[in-house]
């Protein structure tokens, strides 16, 4: 699925609100030039009345059309001349009371001809971020500036950050909601300690993934639990976020983090199950982020959801420097 319909709205009703102010605030130009400067009110007269003259003079027959066109844009052109001479005469720049776009290409209708804007499509990918829950860390934490040369790290930990760090790049290059792609569905269980960059690479991959127009929903794994308590008990949790169970279910990627910080329970167990499984059938992609080693899993979540972790996720371990405590990576 696109963006989500909410992201999709509010960024349409920004750009409706700030193209109408734009002409609003252009009205108001127009107003106070025509109060101070008389002789431009029957010239934006004559020019409004130019689409007219062209359909006059276009019913006339085709004799002679062009030449009569050429006249009228002269006419216009003439119009336009003596308009910037009385503005600039008065102290004003030609475009002074023309619609001072934010965006020139499309002047803030968000599309280009009949595609959408780039302007329109940065704006759904700010916004989808903002949506996601990783805002904050996805504004500071890239592929790029993630540290795989940690100091005091073992060549094998250092070896294995590099090869966690390809994985979850090719993971958000290759990402796709085509069933008939093979990377459709595909999903990461990160596995190790805190402080060793699962949050990190989870970050830059939702990003990626946001800016290919793709919905990411973030969800603690106590934050998941939220909106099934809601819907079953009525009860409302600060923790839950505005999170909808529609949106769990139906968003591109699920990233679920912190699994196993969250109080363990018939109700909580049937929630994780219901999520993973419908989610695998579904082929909608998910990551999960754990500090539990995989016989904890096992243990704590038994193995009718273990062993979809460990069957339908590629799983990557990390070991290594706990990076917060060195101060290198949040």
């Amino acid at each position: 699925m696109p963006y989500n319909r909410e992201v999709y709205r509010a960024v349409k009703e920004r750009f409706e609100e700030k193209r109408a102010r734009a002409l609003s605030e252009a009205e108001s130009r127009r107003a106070l030039i025509h109060e101070r400067i008389p002789a431009t009110v029957p010239i934006d007269r004559a020019l409004s009345m130019t689409a007219s003259r062209v359909l006059a003079a276009a019913k006339e027959g085709k004799d002679g059309l062009d030449e009569r066109l050429e006249a009228l844009r002269s006419d216009v052109g003439d119009l336009h001349k003596k308009r910037e001479e009385l503005l600039a005469a008065a102290g004003y720049p030609p475009d002074f009371d023309r619609p001072h776009f934010e965006c020139a290409l499309c002047g803030d209708t968000g599309l280009d001809g009949v595609k959408q804007c780039v302007c329109f499509r940065r704006a759904m990918a700010e916004a989808a971020i903002d949506a996601s829950g990783m805002g904050r860390l996805m504004r500071t934490q890239s592929f790029d500036n993630f540290i795989t040369d940690l100091p005091g790290s073992t060549p094998e930990n250092r070896d294995r950050l590099r090869r966690n760090l390809e994985a979850v790049r090719a993971f958000a290059d290759a990402f796709s909601t085509d069933p008939a792609s093979s990377a459709c569905g595909a999903n990461l269980l990160m596995v190790g300690a805190t402080g060793l960059g699962k949050t990190h690479l989870t970050s830059a991959a939702a990003r990626a993934v946001i800016e290919r127009g793709n919905d990411v929903l973030y969800v603690s794994a106590s934050g998941l639990l939220a909106p099934f308590e809601e819907e079953r008990f009525g009860t409302r949790r600060e923790s839950g976020d505005g999170v909808t169970t529609d949106r769990v279910f139906g968003c591109d990627l699920l990233v679920i983090d912190d699994l196993g910080t969250e109080v363990t329970n018939q109700f909580s167990l049937s929630v994780l199950y219901n999520v993973v499984n419908t989610r695998l059938i579904g082929a909608k992609s998910m990551i999960v982020n754990t500090n539990l080693t995989s016989e904890e899993l096992r243990r704590r979540y038994g193995d009718r959801i273990a062993s979809r972790f460990f069957g339908e996720f590629k799983v990557l371990l990390f070991t290594g420097t706990d990076a917060r405590r060195l101060g290198l990576q949040k």
